[in-house]
């Protein structure tokens, strides 16, 4: 499984208190199965199962996760637009462009300002077609989409269906999130020769203060002073790994604006984050 579309704090939240009910309550264990060696970043790749101890049945955790919306299977996921990619140890000058609400930093680099035009001109040019917006088959997480913002047309993703007539949608070039009526969203795949305008990145050496963000995980409120202090800033970040395998993935690096603002330093002199080293 895949937690591309919704790896948000709030998710890790609820995937932990599912858990906690199933492993505490209800007196399952878990049993993990090794896949594959650990990636870039240590993570081990594994089939997980919840057994219950009394009867010896088994439920995939995978199946569970993906049947509670925390997941997408990796087989579902459509792979439609081309990601920009960064090498480790680069420096890349460029902009932020938006600061999703876990956290997650979107950076858009100067070389893919060149794809611009050619993108503009084809959301500029485009007319949705009738029937596209109410698809034959239901809408599902992953899918590649075009919905309208503000009279404009944007490529997108749907990252989680939240009810028959809303979605939610990672706009692809800007990094917004934003919940969106399925009457804007139109099923299509544009441009998918362009990449997308921006990388997800994490800023280096630093982890959530536990104070400011409990159980590890960076809130709203912290994402919130960070979009207002970084968004819209020139900025250099200096690539520190791992290249991401996925759309989800993003890229650590350190991130420095260029009116002098070191973001890992805002984040641990606000209290909101501590060095790891």
């Amino acid at each position: 499984v895949s937690t591309q579309s919704t790896g948000s704090g709030e998710v890790c939240k609820g995937i932990r208190k599912w858990m906690t009910q199933k492993i505490t309550k209800e007196k399952r264990n878990l049993q993990l199965t090794i896949m594959d060696l650990p990636d870039e970043k240590g993570v081990w790749s594994v089939e997980g199962a919840l057994v219950n101890l009394k009867t010896g049945s088994s439920q995939s955790l995978g199946e569970e996760l993906i049947l509670l919306g925390y997941a997408l299977s990796t087989d579902e996921i459509e792979i439609c637009y081309k990601t920009l990619e960064l090498m480790k140890g680069e420096e890349v000058n460029g902009r932020i462009t938006s600061v999703h609400q876990d956290g997650t930093i979107y950076f858009r680099p100067d070389s893919a300002t060149k794809h611009l035009g050619t993108l503009e001109k084809a959301l500029s040019g485009w007319t949705p077609e009738p029937g596209t917006s109410v698809p034959p088959t239901p809408w599902r997480q992953g899918e590649p989409c075009v919905v309208r913002y503000n009279e404009l047309y944007r490529r997108g993703q749907v990252t989680r269906v939240v009810s028959p007539a809303l979605l939610e949608i990672y706009q692809v070039d800007t990094g917004q999130h934003s919940l969106t009526p399925v009457g804007h969203v139109h099923k299509l795949c544009l441009c998918p020769e362009v990449p997308t305008l921006v990388v997800p990145v994490e800023v280096a050496g630093v982890e959530p203060d536990w104070v400011a963000c409990p159980d590890g995980i960076w809130t709203p409120i912290v994402a919130h002073h960070l979009y207002e202090e970084i968004v819209n800033e020139e900025c250099t970040i200096s690539v520190k790994g791992p290249e991401p395998s996925g759309a989800s993935s993003s890229y650590t690096a350190d991130i420095v604006l260029d009116k002098g603002l070191d973001v890992a330093k805002y984040l641990i002199q606000n209290e909101f984050a501590l060095s790891k080293g």
